[in-house]
């Protein structure tokens, strides 16, 4: 493990941490309420941030190794977020919050696996155009962002 690498592991996990704070903090009222923004429940929300973990880690963990990232649009992720979100909407708070330790967990340790050089490991990825993206990259801005990026609809349920 790379020390630029544990510290991206600590970034996930606070970012990671605030979510699952947050889907414990929901009562059951509040794991139906509606995230407009996010087309979803908020308990299916907690589930999308957890099974996107374990899509991501991955992604993470395969780039790292030189090997090629998925061929998937935008188009096919939202289709895929869709049907997850459908088959998700009546998950329990406990399995929405086993899901989130579990694949949290699991994606840290893909993170605190890599050494710092893995991290300028470079692929080309179809969700960025097809350019070149590297190790660092899919963790700051996908692995990371994905929690950052959804924790306000999150607080926003808990809120109603």
């Amino acid at each position: 493990m790379g020390t630029q690498a544990e510290e991206l592991a600590r970034r996930f996990e606070a970012a990671h941490r605030s979510v699952v704070e947050t889907v414990e903090r929901l009562d059951e009222a509040q794991l139906g309420t509606s995230c407009e923004a996010e087309q979803c429940t908020a308990v299916a929300l907690g589930c999308h941030v957890a099974e996107a973990h374990a899509v991501i880690a991955e992604w993470v963990r395969a780039a790292a190794a030189g090997e090629a990232l998925p061929e998937i649009t935008m188009a096919d992720v939202d289709r895929s977020n869709a049907e997850r979100a459908a088959a998700n909407a009546g998950c329990s708070k406990a399995g929405a919050l086993e899901r989130l330790r579990a694949n949290g967990a699991a994606a840290a340790a893909v993170v605190r696996g890599l050494r710092d050089e893995d991290l300028e490991r470079t692929a080309p990825f179809a969700l960025f155009g097809g350019t070149e993206v590297s190790v660092r990259t899919l963790i700051e801005r996908v692995l990371i962002g994905d929690p950052e990026q959804h924790l306000p609809s999150l607080q926003a349920a808990a809120a109603a």
